[in-house]
């Protein structure tokens, strides 16, 4: 005897003897329907759109071919203690699914995917997206969005995590390219917990590379909610061991965010280091752009930039140049320093006629209030230079803020600029530019 409720999958959808046998999830491209997502997934085909309807899916799901999973409402994955979502494939987009009872909600291998519209209930890790590669050939990773998702978090671990790590170990000349990343519009609840929302800290890294191309795209964080936790955003990069290659980085944007009551750094940005390049190796970095955030914490710091200008060991005709820094029209209430901006190894052990041009900086039109610093500036370790090698930095400018701080509402210091260098080095730091607040 059968009491109670019982899910009966596949059902006709006409009274027998009539009807066609049908079922929750369905392939739009082939009209089958399945009773669950995964038995749908391995029967379809690059391209195409599976839809999952209503209900509670107990389901470990493995996605290694290009799809696009989407809701028929706003289905329940529940990854039994594991892996919600397992992406293996290139290419594709999870849209408006409830994701919980996960380690990982969602684990990303691949690249070109497309999260959105999705709830993360409390897993362990929200989206966690890991791609370590050794190639031997050109590598492409292609733009990676995730958007419009809600993260619920009350583990100490990380909303959306992102590590990418390329080590050609010396080979070369190859292409390697890595695509625009943007996390846009996404709410993080933290608060409680030492979760980080968006943490990149892991790193963006290619090394180790003889000849060829690096094309960096532009990543761009905007218009998120990061509700508690210790970091709201925090980044690491680097661009490592060097030899005759081409790097290109497009503009790291960081705008119109509100990050509330974090308790370590609202935004800790280690900018993109560049180390032992050699040869002809050259680079053009964009610009950093930290524009239109709300930050609030009775504990953080604000925008904290950590080794904004790691550049070293460069020698024979390597040079890079590096866009503007533009930090305005933020409102920051914090304990901390409010905006902190440290120039570390700026050009340091430049040989030969090894260059470096930096950008201007702009700090203008913020509001800051109750922060131990306003804006604390901090350039240090432009040294050990020979032969030809020169460094330019353009002009400071701090104009139009409106700063309430306990300490220093600005405060500059600079050290090792110009400390043991020989021969034909030259080093040009403008100053004449900055201007200072009239309130």
């Amino acid at each position: 005897n059968v009491s109670g409720n019982v899910d009966y999958c596949p059902w006709l959808d006409a009274p027998y003897p009539g009807g066609n046998a049908v079922g929750p999830v369905q392939n739009i491209n082939t009209g089958e329907y399945f009773c669950t997502i995964q038995d749908a997934i391995n029967a379809a085909n690059d391209g195409d759109i599976i839809v999952v309807h209503d209900g509670i899916y107990r389901e470990k799901v493995i996605i290694d071919r290009e799809i696009t999973l989407i809701n028929g409402s706003k289905p329940v994955i529940d990854g039994m203690g594991g892996i919600g979502i397992s992406i293996e494939a290139n290419n594709v987009t999870i849209d408006g699914f409830n994701i919980t009872n996960s380690s990982y909600g969602i684990w990303c291998s691949a690249s070109g995917f497309v999260i959105k519209n999705n709830t993360f209930w409390y897993d362990d890790w929200g989206f966690y997206w890991d791609i370590e590669e050794s190639p031997v050939s050109d590598y492409t990773i292609y733009d990676g969005i995730v958007e419009g998702n809600e993260f619920y978090m009350d583990e100490d671990n990380d909303a959306t995590y992102i590590y990418i790590d390329i080590d050609y170990g010396g080979d070369g000349p190859y292409d390697a390219t890595i695509g625009n990343i943007t996390i846009w519009n996404n709410t993080f609840y933290m608060n409680g917990t030492t979760a980080t929302g968006i943490d990149m800290s892991g790193g963006i890294y290619v090394y180790d590379l003889y000849g060829g191309n690096i094309s960096m795209g532009t990543v761009n964080i905007s218009n998120n909610k990061i509700y508690g936790g210790d970091y709201g955003i925090y980044f690491y990069g680097y661009f490592d061991d060097l030899t005759d290659v081409s790097v290109s980085v497009g503009d790291f944007i960081i705008n119109e965010n509100i990050m509330l009551n974090q308790s370590s750094y609202a935004i800790y940005l280690d900018y993109y280091d560049a180390e032992y390049w050699d040869g002809s190796t050259t680079g053009v970095f964009g610009d950093l752009i930290i524009n239109d955030n709300t930050i609030e914490s009775d504990d953080a710091y604000g925008i904290y930039i950590s080794d904004y200008a790691y550049w070293e060991y460069f020698y024979d005709n390597a040079s890079l140049i590096t866009g503007d820094i533009c930090i305005e029209g933020n409102e920051i209430e914090v304990e901390d320093d409010a905006i902190y901006l440290y120039y570390s190894y700026g050009a340091y052990e430049f040989d030969n006629n090894a260059s470096v041009v930096m950008g201007n900086v702009y700090i203008n039109d913020n509001i800051i209030y109750d922060s131990s610093c306003g804006i604390y500036i901090d350039m240090e370790e432009f040294e050990d230079m020979y032969e030809n090698a020169t460094a330019i930095m353009g002009f400071i400018n701090i104009s139009n803020n409106e700063i309430n701080a306990n300490e220093e509402g600005i405060y500059f210091y600079a050290y090792g600029l110009g400390y043991y260098i020989e021969d034909n080095t030259s080093i040009a730091v403008s100053y004449t530019h900055l201007t200072l607040p009239t309130n």
